[in-house]
């Protein structure tokens, strides 16, 4: 199982210097979306692509996202990739991650339908073809992760999706978990990332203090990731 870590950034990964540590002699790839690179640590440099042109909430951050697919998933030989943001930090060891796709060789999606002043409804009334009906749009995080064997089933349909979601307000959490749904492709509903204890929307909140109590909650959950958070916090409760 090689895994590949995709990182939508805007100039910067927190924590950079763990990171390096977390990959190091490891079996794994690293691709990098930058808006900018002027903070970006050197090392990390050579792991970036070409990056397009991005706007908050708007179909190029799902165009920038699935630039890091291709190229991960056509480049190198990576059974998974896992999209990242740059405040994001595994929680679990490499190996507990690596094993557990071992064991669940399946994409996965936080699977969200929390629709505070009918958001949801709102934006699958923004589909440029009503391929979805409202009842069954779904929401999810953008980290998650997507399997090789996924990725080359949804591929040739991806222009087309693109279109259908061009004017969805923030289609980066709609995108990718509707297409799974529309093409009957399966995966496993579990929130990747710990964004925050209540676990039913997208957003991350910044996280000023990572107790024990809050670790154990992301562990009990199969989470992966943390986000937003302090790190010196976190080590210390580890």
């Amino acid at each position: 199982m090689k895994i590949g870590f995709g990182f939508l950034i805007y100039d910067r990964i927190e924590q950079d210097e763990l990171w390096l540590k977390y990959v190091k002699d490891k079996s794994c790839e690293i691709r990098i979306h930058a808006k900018f690179d002027t903070k970006l640590h050197d090392t990390f440099k050579p792991y970036c692509i070409d990056s397009i042109p991005t706007q908050y909430r708007k179909i190029s951050i799902v165009k920038a996202n699935l630039l890091l697919l291709e190229s991960l998933f056509t480049e190198t030989d990576v059974s998974c990739v896992i999209l990242l943001s740059g405040s994001c930090f595994p929680i679990e060891p490499y190996d507990t991650i690596e094993q557990s796709l071992v064991d669940e060789p399946q994409s996965r999606f936080a699977d969200l339908t929390y629709n505070r002043n009918n958001h949801i409804y709102d934006r699958c009334s923004k589909l440029t073809e009503s391929i979805i009906k409202k009842e069954e749009f779904k929401k999810q995080q953008t980290n998650c992760i997507i399997f090789r064997e996924d990725y080359d089933k949804l591929m040739p349909h991806m222009e087309y999706f693109l279109n259908v979601f061009k004017y969805v307000d923030t289609p980066e959490e709609h995108f990718l978990i509707n297409m799974f749904r529309y093409y009957n492709v399966s995966y496993i509903p579990r929130v990747v990332c710990m964004a925050h204890k209540q676990q039913c929307m997208a957003q991350a909140y910044d996280i000023p203090e990572v107790s024990k109590e809050y670790i154990m909650i992301a562990k009990k959950g199969e989470h992966f990731l943390f986000e937003k958070l302090d790190m010196i916090q976190l080590y210390q409760n580890l």
